[in-house]
């Protein structure tokens, strides 16, 4: 870590060690990398203990408080989580000791349109903050990209530092999407 984030580093983690060693907890696992994931490692090891995070972004490095902390952290980090292949790859290729595989998302099968409702309702819906990593400007691209005639609408449920940004693309391509606020 950069030597100004290295005292908070080292604080946050001691007390999460503590807390885990109180606990009586085998693991820690961080839902997300970059400074969660680094207080999980650190505190783990101070612990005695297994670690773990998941990476989400389709943008490996976004995953990452900086690019120097990617081999670093996925080689401490005891496995793993990717919710995709590309990710899994991306974990492998920078070192991870053992990475699973657990996809994100719906059950397709549950989901099947059985006629009752009329159609298909032709909008998209995006559940999630409104922040760098979770996509939702690769997702106003992808829709972009598709034939006006195949463009589904967008609803956007969700707040966050990307709000004025996604609003901004939404306009300037013309898009559908409605945004939502936070539900």
């Amino acid at each position: 870590l950069p030597a100004r984030q290295r005292p908070s580093a080292i604080r946050h983690s001691t007390r999460i060690a503590a807390e885990a060693i109180r606990c009586g907890c085998s693991h820690l696992h961080s839902h997300f990398g970059g400074g969660a994931a680094v207080h999980a490692i650190s505190a783990a090891r101070l612990a005695g203990i297994s670690c773990s995070f998941t990476v989400h972004s389709g943008k490996f490095e976004r995953n990452f408080a900086h690019a120097s902390l990617i081999e670093p952290m996925v080689g401490e980090a005891d496995f793993c989580v990717a919710p995709t292949s590309q990710l899994k790859d991306n974990l492998e290729r920078a070192g991870a000791r053992d990475t699973k595989l657990i996809p994100c998302g719906a059950d397709l099968e549950r989901f099947v349109n059985d006629g009752r409702q009329g159609g298909i309702n032709e909008r998209l819906l995006f559940l999630g903050r409104l922040i760098d990593c979770k996509g939702a400007d690769t997702l106003l691209e992808a829709i972009g990209m598709l034939q006006d005639a195949k463009r589904p609408g967008l609803d956007i449920v969700g707040a966050g530092p990307e709000l004025e940004a996604l609003q901004r693309k939404a306009k300037e391509t013309g898009l559908d999407v409605r945004f939502l606020g936070p539900k």
